[in-house]
């Protein structure tokens, strides 16, 4: 299509964030450690690429630029590492490795980037085993799950739209107390309380960031085609 002259395309940044969320209740990935290496063992840029093509924006932030608000961060900064991923499994007693339960919808984009996720995992010693589900399974399992000790998954691939543009639906959803699924959707079971949510919005992201519970990947982009005017269109006055 782009080679189509007669067609011009337009890629616009979105606010839909993807993201693996991690169970913060089991008991290895209740190691902030842990959580941060899996932050460090992914390359974000190949992901995208291998995923979707790299349409999008890689990104290592809770809380996607566009939303009101947002406020860029770099600490710490979760570039790709592996060797650093390597050295907080060893400091949090994982110099082994471990063992953690992938799930994911079973649509084949998403089954592509979870494997992959599983793929670079596994150079720091993580062995994942990527389980793909139906909509309902997924619903039933997931956002079902009313004790958070029953919650058999360890990592969840999925996405977010902070659909009303502001940073409390970005944030709040997903990172609560009060969000605990089945309430709302922070399958992290993290703990941020309402007192906290309340804070400046640009105090936000870096706890966020610090405890990792998230692995923030991508923005998607919206795209779109359009037929440029004829050269010899001439405009109305």
């Amino acid at each position: 299509m782009q080679s189509d002259t007669k067609l011009a395309i337009q890629r616009d940044p979105s606010i839909y964030l993807y993201y693996m969320a991690i169970n913060t209740q089991h008991k290895a990935l209740a190691d902030v450690r842990v959580r941060q290496a899996i932050n460090y063992a992914i390359d974000r840029s190949l992901w995208l690429k291998v995923g979707f093509a790299g349409m999008g924006t890689p990104t290592r932030l809770a809380m996607p630029e566009g939303v009101q608000f947002y406020q860029p961060q770099s600490e710490p900064n979760y570039r790709y590492a592996p060797d650093e991923a390597k050295k907080l499994l060893q400091a949090a007693g994982y110099g082994q490795g471990l063992d953690l339960k992938l799930w994911c919808t079973n649509a084949t984009a998403s089954v592509r980037a979870a494997q992959f996720l599983k793929a670079q995992l596994a150079t720091v010693g993580i062995r994942v085993t990527v389980t793909p589900m139906d909509s309902g399974s997924r619903n039933a399992k997931l956002w079902g799950v009313k004790d958070p000790k029953q919650a058999e998954f360890d990592l969840y691939y999925g996405g977010w739209s902070t659909s009303t543009g502001d940073a409390d639906w970005a944030l709040r959803p997903l990172f609560a107390t009060e969000s605990w699924v089945p309430t709302s959707y922070n399958v992290s079971y993290y703990s941020a309380t309402r007192r906290w949510i309340k804070r400046s919005p640009a105090d936000w992201p870096p706890p966020i960031r610090q405890n990792a519970p998230l692995l923030t990947l991508r923005r998607r982009s919206c795209c779109g085609k359009r037929h440029p005017p004829p050269s010899s269109a001439r405009p109305i006055t």
